[in-house]
């Protein structure tokens, strides 16, 4: 037996304060990460002894044990691949890890590692965790078990996966996602650039000095929370052409909060590829090196050029897109059991059913006496108007001659030049100036009782002569107040609901009803 994991890397757009000791300075943190197309891998493999086997593909080590309790945890040798099978203690397994990442690259790979053998052993013993359960343990594994210092971003990237805004408090972490589409992505993948940097520092002093500078520099931890939310209202706006700077910022803020983690090479690679037209870029990871990446639209092939010279070797990526797939089961049910609620209390009316009943006998000596029927509204309306149509003019169960209805919303050319040469609140009102006559039954949709076109169009139907026939919901919102009043509406059909969604479910039950009663009467 094989279980096969795997969990992505991530891109840290923007960070501050996702560690214990910033959360107490400042109370709470924030970050934007992406995770992109680079993996760290599983497998755990059954062997037919009780021996434990742990190989790592990247580093080339291996290291058996005759027993989980011969696991001694310290060191740094495989040490987070001891502590995940302690943690499950499984016995007689091999477990094989490797990854896409580059080793010591900033990107979160520890983490990645830990998601993605945490899922392995889930899998192996049947095991069912949310995203949110497996980021805590993957941060448990690492940071208390392992000892390995940092923060919340990287195991909760990798565990919920994609492009992410992420609030830091005492009392957990809070995912928001940033919700671009593949164009949008595809354009921030083809004007950034990643690049290695191989570390000259360590990641666990570069920490240790933050966390002393951070407590003498909380106004610039307030700035770089602040500049988290710039990134945040730019990419949900899709001003991209503010992430340069947005991202020059940043870095000016983190190099004042841990001097450690820039120094001579590191700030030549940052000038030159601004000297190239970089509009802005961060080193991601706590050391002095680890990744980059710059910002640097219509300008790419210059800034790789100038950063390959600098030293640095180009990671290629692309943004995770699959879909984490949900569970939907419960809002549906919700839906369904809000429209059922909806249809209970349609049943237990009276009145509505008496209005239904009344339109269904004016359409029918509409029809007996030559006439027709004119339907119209806006939106999703407009398409209930063409659909309660086409089952007029072409069929609803029954074979028969075609009946005589106009949907005032199918000619683009009549819509837009009404709407160009007078206003768009006489689009159909002027339609049925010349089409309608006292034989005909008009019904005017709208939802929210809002429509100042399809109240023009109710008054000018009367003026005809017509049946005036008004379906809406609720209490008929400013169309009702003002031509009930003043008699222009015959009937009014109110669905007893405020969600546009669901009045206009109840438009189509009554639409397809009263078609269908149509229909039987004059050829059933």
């Amino acid at each position: 037996m094989i279980s096969k994991a795997k969990a992505p890397v991530r891109i840290s757009f923007g960070t501050c304060g996702d560690t214990d000791y910033y959360i107490d300075l400042i109370k709470w943190g924030n970050g934007i990460n992406a995770t992109v197309d680079l993996y760290s891998y599983c497998e755990v493999h059954k062997r037919d002894d009780k021996k434990i086997v742990l190989r790592s593909l990247e580093t080339g080590q291996v290291i058996a044990f005759d027993s989980v309790e011969d696991i001694e945890p310290g060191g740094r040798e495989l040490n987070l691949m001891k502590a995940v099978v302690k943690h499950y203690k499984n016995g007689g397994v091999e477990v094989i890890t490797h990854t896409d990442a580059p080793l010591e690259s900033g990107l979160g790979g520890s983490a990645a590692h830990a998601v993605a053998m945490i899922r392995a052993f889930d899998q192996l013993n049947g095991i069912k965790r949310t995203p949110e359960e497996v980021a805590k343990l993957a941060y448990d594994i690492e940071r208390n078990v392992v000892g390995i210092e940092g923060g919340y971003q990287d195991q909760w990237s990798s565990s919920y996966g994609g492009m992410n805004y992420m609030e830091f408090t005492a009392e957990g972490v809070k995912i928001t996602p940033l919700k671009l589409n593949g164009s949008e992505l595809n354009f921030l993948e083809k004007n950034t650039i990643l690049v290695f940097v191989p570390r000259e520092g360590e990641g666990k002093a570069v920490h240790f000095e933050q966390r002393k500078k951070g407590q003498e520099s909380v106004p610039l931890l307030m700035m770089k929370r602040e500049n988290v939310l710039r990134l945040k209202d730019a990419l949900e706006r899709r001003k991209f052409g503010e992430i340069g700077s947005i991202l020059h910022f940043d870095w000016k803020i983190k190099k004042q909060l841990a001097p450690g983690i820039s120094n001579k090479r590191i700030d030549e690679i940052y000038d030159a590829a601004i000297g190239a037209g970089a509009l802005g870029g961060r080193f991601i990871g706590a050391g002095a090196g680890g990744s980059a990446i710059f910002f640097c639209p219509d300008k790419r092939e210059e800034v790789l050029r100038a950063l390959e010279k600098a030293g640095t070797k180009e990671i290629r990526y692309g943004f995770e897109r699959h879909h984490a797939q949900k569970d939907y089961k419960e809002p549906i049910n919700e839906r369904i059991a809000e429209h059922a609620s909806l249809m209970e209390k349609i049943l237990q009316d009276g009145e509505i059913t008496e209005k239904a009943h009344q339109i269904t006998n004016k359409i029918v000596e509409c029809y007996k006496n030559d006439g027709k029927v004119v339907v119209f509204g806006n939106g999703g309306s407009a398409a209930d108007a063409q659909h309660i149509v086409a089952e007029l003019v072409n069929k609803f169960k029954i074979d028969r001659p075609m009946l005589n209805a106009i949907a005032l919303t199918v000619n683009t050319s009549i819509l837009t030049s009404i709407a160009n040469d007078s206003t768009y609140d006489e689009v159909f009102s002027r339609q049925i100036e010349f089409l309608v006559d006292s034989r005909d039954v008009v019904i005017g949709i709208s939802t929210s009782g809002k429509a100042v076109n399809v109240m023009k169009a109710l008054k000018k139907a009367k003026e005809r002569g017509a049946v005036v026939v008004y379906f809406t919901g609720k209490d008929g919102g400013m169309i009702s107040n003002m031509c009930e009043k003043d008699g222009t509406i015959d009937i009014s059909l109110k669905v007893p609901h405020t969600k546009t969604e669901r009045i206009q479910e109840g438009h189509m039950i009554f639409g397809h009803i009263i078609c269908e009663l149509v229909e039987s009467e004059l050829y059933g």
